[in-house]
């Protein structure tokens, strides 16, 4: 029969059922919407995950490598007293022309610095930091290239491993440089070492007790090889210049830049006599007494015998030289207080030195009143 309005009205709310091939023609349209699947509406582009939208994935980065500077490098202390701070540098550095040899290129840099403070020991470092242009500075090592000391027309090399540099004396650091020469024909096979080179070098730190200096140039250092290294550096007083700047003064000596060592004794004309050497260890010239005062003594206490010498500091010892003193000594003949003697030497004023003198003693004359001197023997 009819479909009522209210039938229509049920039939569309409640969830129809598959029906079977009898039933209305309004119920089966409506139960075939119902049993036939619900479309799938794809989503839009606005609501899928976009690129931007992501989860990122991380990728873990290194921190950084911070390189040393000139001002942040750690290098070795060198030993010594000098701090860096006391000594300003004196004008620009000043590089040597290039010169060839041995299939390489050589250049020597000099930088002079003066002691504003007081005097101290600066110690030959055995690395030092450089740095190419614009780069960061790094740790090499250096061997003591020494200066040449020369003494009545005969000379020789030193190399000290420190120099006492008084207050307001001027100092030299010295650098010799060196590249390996490039060869015309690569193909050649090539003999020639060289550890990883830093190219362009215009500078180098140097360490001192307390603190460094920086020395800079101009002119670019083609090459240096870092092993085996090719930068050597010396420490020398302006006075080691000759010819080149105005002679210094040394100054005097002090007592820890020359040692006494007791020699050979024997008796001339009445009165004993010891050889003793006096060496200076330093790397500096300085001033000894020519004829010191002395005083020899009894296990450091009783005084057996004095001479007041003649002067202060008179004639110069070169660095790493030495130079003959004799010891000279007679006394009435009286008996002497027995105990280990030493006599105790004054190289320059306020600076003296004790020397053990063994089985050394003096000579006895008759009426004697004591004579004790002491004179070197260098003109």
């Amino acid at each position: 029969g009819a479909v009522s309005a209210a039938q229509l009205r049920a039939t569309a709310v409640k969830r129809p059922t598959c029906v079977s091939r009898g039933a209305a023609a309004i119920t089966l349209l409506l139960a075939v919407a119902a049993c036939s699947p619900t479309p799938t509406v794809p989503p839009s582009a606005a609501a899928l995950p976009s690129a931007t939208n992501a989860p990122a994935t991380l990728t873990p980065t290194a921190a950084p490598t911070v390189l040393p500077t000139e001002a942040s490098i750690a290098l070795p202390d060198p030993g010594g007293t000098c701090a860096a701070a006391q000594f300003p540098l004196v004008g620009p550095a000043i590089l040597s022309g290039q010169s060839a040899a041995l299939g390489t290129i050589h250049v020597v840099i000099f930088q002079q610095l003066v002691n504003a403070g007081k005097d101290c020991d600066l110690a030959q470092p055995t690395v030092i930091g450089i740095s190419a242009a614009g780069g960061p500075a790094m740790p090499v090592p250096v061997s003591n290239m020494g200066h040449t000391v020369c003494k009545a027309y005969v000379c020789h090399d030193v190399y000290p491993t420190s120099t006492m540099v008084p207050a307001g004396a001027s100092v030299f650091i010295t650098f010799n440089a060196w590249w390996w020469i490039e060869r015309l024909d690569p193909t050649l096979p090539s003999p020639r070492p060289c550890g990883p080179p830093i190219e362009n070098v215009t500078s180098a730190v140097v360490p001192f007790a307390v603190g460094h200096v920086v020395v800079d140039w101009q002119d670019k250092l083609k090459e240096l090889c870092t092993n085996p290294p090719s930068f050597s550096l010396g420490i020398n007083l302006a006075t080691d210049l000759r010819g080149r700047l105005a002679e210094a003064a040394p100054s005097p000596c002090r007592s820890a830049q020359i040692t006494l060592t007791p020699g050979e004794s024997g008796v001339a004309a009445g009165t004993a006599y010891l050889a003793i050497e006096a060496r200076n260890v330093s790397g500096s010239d300085c001033l000894l007494a020519r004829e010191p005062a002395v005083s020899i003594t009894i296990d450091g206490a009783m005084e057996l015998a004095s001479g007041a010498g003649s002067d202060d500091a008179s004639f110069v010892i070169a660095a790493n030289d030495t130079s003959a003193y004799f010891l000279a000594w007679n006394t009435a003949c009286i008996p002497l207080p027995t105990g280990a003697r030493t006599a105790s030497v004054e190289i320059s004023a306020g600076h003296v030195i004790d020397v053990p003198l063994g089985e050394f003693g003096p000579s006895c004359i008759d009426g004697s009143t004591g004579v004790l001197f002491m004179e070197t023997e260098s003109p």
